[in-house]
């Protein structure tokens, strides 16, 4: 049990911790092909495992001809504008993991410090905060992808530390990705491992490390 009057500040990952995004994201290939109503035929998510970069364009544009919503034939320059527009629809539409606004809401009310630290886009994050009508649950929104930082090689939380005024002695973060999990423990910050499907296969060393590993139905019980 962690005594909840000892803890100042609550750290949130977004993808995979608030947001059930994890699945979204691994399968986004297929989605956006679904989305431009072309019939896959193959399993193309694990040809082009992450399909938001020039290079993986030019790997769907290898298997299929795609066009834009105005009729123009799609290439790997013009096509983040329309990546970015299936992104936006569909994202903020994803479900919030069970219970996780709740705990939220718990934290809210015993007046503590809620920030969202994210690998998202700041644009992406905001539009589903809205959506899900919880923007004024947070005290600040820190994407990482729009400082070109990122928790697996340790430059986003350093540039948190240095950058927000903070008692580490005060804070938990919360995440489901094992490589964020490890760097935010080498920057010694006291962590809580959010149970995930994709993380599973590191369940048993997640929780050596940090004696947790929460389903997010659950997280009220480990704090008193």
């Amino acid at each position: 049990m962690i005594d909840i009057s000892s803890i100042d500040l609550f750290i949130f990952d977004f993808d995979g911790t608030i947001i059930d995004s994890t699945s979204f994201w691994f399968h986004a290939s297929s989605l956006y092909l679904k989305y431009k109503n072309i019939n896959v035929d193959f399993d193309i998510d694990k040809d082009v495992t992450w399909f938001y970069c020039e290079e993986n364009f030019k790997r769907i544009l290898s298997y299929y001809k795609l066009y834009d919503d105005n009729g123009n034939l799609l290439n790997p320059k013009n096509m983040k504008e329309d990546v970015l527009k299936f992104i936006d629809t569909t994202y903020q539409n994803l479900p919030y993991k069970e219970g996780m606004i709740d705990f939220i809401k718990y934290l809210k009310n015993n007046n503590k410090e809620i920030i969202i630290l994210s690998s998202s886009p700041k644009r992406i994050i905001d539009l589903s905060l809205k959506n899900h009508n919880v923007t004024n649950l947070f005290d600040d929104v820190i994407s990482l992808d729009d400082l070109n930082l990122s928790k697996h090689d340790g430059s986003g939380y350093k540039y948190f530390l240095e950058n927000y005024n903070i008692d580490i002695n005060k804070t938990i973060y919360l995440d489901d990705t094992y490589e964020a999990i490890i760097e935010a423990l080498k920057h010694n910050i006291k962590t809580i491992v959010i149970k995930d499907p994709y993380n599973e296969y590191k369940k048993e060393e997640l929780f050596k490390l940090t004696n947790t590993y929460v389903d997010t139905k659950d997280l009220k019980e480990i704090f008193r």
